[in-house]
C-alpha cells in the first residue's frame, strides 16, 4: 500500500459509514447495549483533534465490520479504565465548551480467524450510553514482531 488510493479510501469510509447506521445497537453479554455512531466514524478518522493518516484510516475501516461479532460473543472484557476527563458539549446557547466528566473505558481483544488482532475501545460519558469508541488494530510485520498501533491510552486510540 504506497500512495494514497482514494477510490478504496472512499469506498471503505462508506462501508463503514452503513455499517455503523445498520448496527446502531450491539448487545454485549459483558456490558449489555453498545451504540455505534457518527461518533464511532469521527474517532476513526481523527485521533483527538488531528486526522489520522490514511493508512491507518483504512485499516480502522475495513476491521470495524468484525466489531459486532467480538462484542456480541464476549462475556468478559480485558481492559477497564474510570477517570474524569474534558469533554466537549454544546451548551444551551449551542457553543461548544469544554466541561470534566466521569468517563469509563473498556476494552476487549479479540483475535478473528487465527491471524487479525483487533482491540475494541467502548466508552461512556457520565451516565450516557455505551458507545464503540475505537477499533485498534494489531499485525504481524515480520518475524515475531507486532506492530501495535495503540498507546495504552484508550480516550486517545
Amino acid at each position: 500500500m504506497g500512495s494514497f488510493d482514494r477510490d478504496r479510501y472512499e469506498k471503505a469510509k462508506a462501508a463503514a459509514d452503513k455499517y455503523i447506521k445498520k448496527n446502531k445497537k450491539v448487545k454485549c453479554p459483558a456490558l449489555g447495549l453498545v451504540k455505534l455512531n457518527s461518533n464511532t466514524l469521527k474517532h476513526l478518522i481523527f485521533k483527538g483533534e488531528h486526522k489520522r493518516d490514511w493508512k491507518n484510516q483504512l485499516k480502522r475501516f475495513e476491521l470495524l465490520k468484525y466489531s459486532k461479532k467480538i462484542l456480541e460473543g464476549m462475556s468478559h472484557y480485558q481492559e477497564y479504565c474510570e477517570c474524569k476527563q474534558m469533554i466537549e458539549i454544546k451548551d444551551e446557547n449551542n457553543k461548544r465548551k469544554k466541561v470534566k466528566k466521569d468517563v469509563t473505558y473498556w476494552g476487549f481483544v479479540a483475535v478473528i480467524n487465527d491471524k487479525i488482532r483487533i482491540k475494541l475501545v467502548i466508552r461512556k460519558i457520565g451516565n450516557g450510553s455505551k458507545l464503540l469508541w475505537s477499533v485498534i488494530p494489531a499485525w504481524k510485520q515480520g518475524y515475531k514482531e507486532i506492530t501495535i498501533l495503540h498507546t495504552g491510552n484508550m480516550e486517545s486510540d
